[in-house]
């Protein structure tokens, strides 16, 4: 961040909004016509875009039991292990939420 007087400007605008270039902005931070500062800043990357919500997928019976364990534990603040086992059944979907 350049600053001069009360006006701060990111450098790499400066630099193309004016054509100066990096050494030029280095001259001036040297003789004091501008300041510099480094500060962190944050954008969100989604800011600009609208998602839209996807469909559940249907759960399978062995995922839909498996599940009502897991919600079962959670909500009754359980800690328990739970672990992604594959079938031995050739499956769309795949894998298979199994209680430890």
């Amino acid at each position: 961040m350049l600053q001069a007087g009360e006006a701060a400007f990111l450098a790499k605008d400066l630099q193309q909004q004016t054509g100066a270039s990096s050494q030029t902005l280095k001259t001036f931070i040297q003789e004091g016509l501008l300041t510099e500062s480094y500060e962190e800043v944050y954008r969100d990357p989604y800011r600009d875009r609208e998602f839209t919500p996807s469909a559940s997928l249907d759960l399978t019976p062995e995922q839909r039991e498996a599940a009502k364990h897991i919600h079962q534990a959670v909500s009754e603040n359980q800690h328990a292990t739970f672990f992604t086992a594959r079938s031995d059944r050739k499956r769309q979907n795949g894998d298979l939420l199994a209680d430890n």
